[in-house]
């Protein structure tokens, strides 16, 4: 995340009828489902492919039927680039600024290191906020994380 992928998937079967009493199946082949627009209405995807599949299920009753759609979905990540990379790129290049500033006004170099680790904290809080909650390592939080970890290095030298 947000650099990923998705493929959703959604079955549809009639488990009160066996495959001898109805026949469940696409008209069309894969033409039986028409994709109106490529965008979503949400702008932080793209629908890739939609693909049909129909297979049966044996349960304890008997033989099932089951249509399925695959659809891929692939995220967006012009609007994660702006509103979070960037800034964190930024904030980076400006800590840097505190090694132009002459080591005897130090108190000038701890303000400005200090503002932007607050700031990159900031960010990835966030970024956090508009995300979804995940039980992996994003790709937000490994940028976030070596920014931080870059900055505190090059603090202590």
């Amino acid at each position: 995340f947000p650099l990923d992928c998705q493929v959703c998937s959604l079955e549809m079967a009639s488990l009160g009828h066996f495959v001898k009493d109805i026949e469940l199946g696409w008209l069309a082949g894969n033409d039986s489902v028409i994709m109106l627009s490529p965008d979503m209405p949400n702008y932080l995807f793209t629908v890739g492919s939609v693909r049909l599949r129909e297979k049966k299920v044996r349960l304890l009753p008997g033989i099932y039927k089951t249509l399925l759609v695959d659809i891929s979905v692939k995220r967006k990540w012009g609007y994660f680039v702006k509103s979070f990379y960037v800034p964190v790129g930024v904030s980076v290049i400006l800590s840097w600024m505190a090694f132009l500033i002459p080591p005897h006004h130090v108190t000038a170099r701890v303000i400005l290191g200090l503002g932007m680790l607050c700031s990159v904290v900031i960010l990835e809080i966030q970024a956090a906020g508009m995300t979804a909650s995940v039980a992996y390592l994003t790709a937000g939080d490994l940028c976030g994380q070596l920014c931080d970890q870059r900055r505190e290095e090059k603090w202590e030298t």
